[in-house]
């Protein structure tokens, strides 16, 4: 055979191989899981829904959110560390669960730099607010009938280590009160002991509550922002009440992956974020949350997470807050 002839075979002979190849497939092939460290019900389980379908819709993939509560959430943090780092399992991660874990835990069940940031969602100002039964109207009246009663009083959480727990003794530590601390596994339940009156009061996002506020079931004492919220507009910042000067308690969303996922599959999830974070109708439903769409770049997201840490440490550190 003449080496013509012999390089036309070789090249037949590899176009037929190529043919029977199948195309690379980008990501994704599949779907896509979305972990929250919450019951339902949650604002972290309200935005994973909320933004689930959003990715679907862009990345033409199914999207499903799976609930793991436990722990401050732990239990979904480590969860989403035992899945391969492919970009197929997400997280909605908090402060709660992921900066505060790092700082209250001993020892750290995780570190920031085990997951990769992917984008940031959203954030929402919180407020100080009390179940209207116990006729505290003000942060003045507070402070008296704790003082008057020490140790009476008591303050829901969203579990030991959580922002609501951090933040609430940020402004026992100011106020110089004793309120005791209940404990709860997530948002909702703590709402509902709150609502009840199993439990006098909390730190939550303003958003949450809405419905709670408008109905007179909770008092909103003060706002823990750097404005008042439209929504209460009655209502002073922690600031303007003259007892807690330059408090705020910012809670914010975003999802993250396990280190070393594909940047190109975290390329792709930022990127469908953001251009859902720009639909009107989708910052309507986050206007409507009492929250403000945020959007960025991965490396961003990491930078808000790394000065949360950093502001938060001290505090932690001072009061003492650890769990075994």
């Amino acid at each position: 055979m003449s080496r013509k002839s012999f390089l036309a075979v070789v090249a037949a002979a590899m176009a037929v191989v190529g043919s029977a190849m199948p195309a690379f497939a980008e990501w994704p092939e599949k779907a896509i899981t979305i972990v929250v460290g919450n019951p339902p019900g949650g604002p972290t389980d309200i935005f994973a829904r909320m933004i689930g379908p959003e990715i679907e819709k862009r990345l033409g993939r199914n999207v499903i959110v799976e609930n793991k509560p436990g722990g401050a959430g732990i239990v979904s943090g480590q969860y989403v560390l035992s899945q391969p780092a492919d970009g197929y399992t997400l997280w909605m991660s908090a402060p709660t669960h992921l900066v505060l874990q790092t700082l209250v835990r001993t020892p750290p069940p995780y570190t920031l730099d085990d997951f990769a940031p992917v984008v940031a969602v959203s954030y929402g100002a919180g407020a100080l607010m009390v179940n209207a039964d116990t006729g505290i109207k003000t942060v003045q009246d507070l402070v008296d009938r704790a003082k008057a009663e020490p140790g009476k009083l008591n303050y829901a959480s969203t579990g030991i280590g959580s922002t609501a727990h951090i933040s609430f003794e940020r402004i026992k530590d100011i106020l110089g009160v004793d309120i005791a601390h209940i404990p709860y596994a997530g948002g909702a339940p703590a709402f509902a002991a709150v609502l009840s009156g199993e439990a006098d009061m909390l730190t939550a996002d303003i958003g949450t509550a809405k419905d709670a506020l408008q109905s007179g079931k909770l008092t909103a004492l003060a706002v823990l922002g750097p404005s008042r919220d439209a929504s209460l507009p009655d209502v002073p910042t922690a600031d303007e009440t003259g007892l807690l000067p330059g408090y705020e308690a910012l809670f914010y969303l975003g999802l993250v992956a396990p280190k070393g996922t594909d940047p190109d599959a975290i390329r792709k999830v930022n990127e469908a974020v953001n251009e859902a974070l720009k639909d009107p109708k989708l910052t309507e439903k986050i206007a409507a949350l009492n929250y403000t769409p945020l959007g960025g770049t991965p490396e961003a997201f990491g930078e808000m997470m790394v000065k949360d840490a950093e502001a938060s440490k001290p505090i932690v550190s001072r009061l003492g807050i650890k769990v075994e």
